[in-house]
């Protein structure tokens, strides 16, 4: 029975059952279901279980695991989007069976080969966009961890600012000057998590130019913020235009569009470059040669696909 199975088999025969792997029968077996999903699905799968595993032993009431969880299963899997190849031929077996899961509607594959992201943040083979993007933030939960009460005074520090500005902006002001990137590229280090985890733990905030994967992490986690932002009832600039943010109750029907997705509960507003710039690296869209209109549209589109990803792994 799938009750008595370890946690992380549970997880994978429950992704499987999912409508998006086109198995339309009863699955109870985990052989089964791992030649079903495919290697990178099951990885995605196994390494977010084990993510969100790792960090239940943090007691701060301020702090929702789930949420944090969200929050970077969210990252990695924009991640993965974003640098999805476009052209048929230059996809993987793997990529195909990805792409095939993410459910894109046609408007949201117009947006991302507009973007030209895939092109312009192309990875080395053994690059893995979902692996890095939801281990990117993992000197928050090594903050909340070490010194009580921090979370709790960042998140009144964020909300006193009409969520203006970001996270990080929040932990130098309370903390004197250390934010979660410091601290987690230390953990990192003392977890042996590898070189290229520790880079993107330490370097997502601030970018450089043809760094292709910390790039690709950084614009990931700027649009997670609007979809699965930490804390979960933040109103951040980017979920104010893109009109994404979720309505509070979860099962409120008037919430909800005629699809059954809680989305929107605001009408998307104009983009603003100003109101934006503290969550942006700086230089980060002009390397990307994208403008504050293409990120607010790439949001827009991509909401729904990765708020049922998320859902699915």
């Amino acid at each position: 029975m799938i009750e008595r199975a370890p946690l992380a088999a549970a997880q994978v025969i429950r992704r499987a059952r999912s409508p998006a792997y086109g198995f339309c029968g009863e699955m109870r077996q985990l052989d089964q279901a791992v030649v079903l999903l495919g290697k990178s699905a099951l990885r995605e799968t196994v390494v977010s279980d084990a993510v969100q595993r790792a960090f239940q032993v943090v007691t701060d009431d301020a702090f929702k695991v789930e949420d944090f969880g969200a929050h970077c299963v969210a990252v990695g899997h924009l991640a993965q989007i974003l640098s999805m190849p476009l052209q048929a031929a230059e996809r993987t077996p793997e990529q195909q069976k990805d792409l095939d899961a993410c459910g894109l509607t046609d408007v949201a594959l117009a947006g991302l080969e507009r973007s030209g992201l895939a092109f312009k943040l192309r990875l080395e083979i053994y690059e893995d966009p979902f692996v890095v993007g939801i281990m990117h933030d993992i000197g928050k939960v090594a903050l909340v961890h070490s010194y009580p009460g921090l979370y709790k005074a960042v998140v009144e520090e964020m909300a006193r600012q009409g969520w203006a500005i970001p996270m990080h902006i929040a932990e130098e002001t309370i903390a004197g000057g250390a934010d979660h990137t410091v601290v987690g590229e230390i953990l990192a280090d003392t977890w042996q998590l590898g070189e290229t985890i520790g880079h993107i733990v330490g370097e997502h905030r601030r970018p450089t130019e043809g760094d292709s994967l910390v790039e690709l992490v950084a614009l990931a986690d700027v649009m997670a913020n609007a979809i699965f932002p930490l804390p979960a009832d933040a109103a951040f600039p980017l979920a104010r235009m893109a009109g994404t943010l979720t309505a509070a109750p979860a099962s409120n029907d008037s919430a909800k569009d005629k699809s059954g997705d809680a989305t929107a509960a605001t009408e998307p507003a104009q983009a603003s470059t100003e109101e934006l710039a503290p969550f942006l690296p700086e230089g980060m869209l002009e390397q990307l040669e994208i403008t504050v209109e293409d990120l607010v549209e790439l949001t827009q589109v991509l909401a729904r696909a990765v708020r049922q990803r998320v859902a699915s792994t």
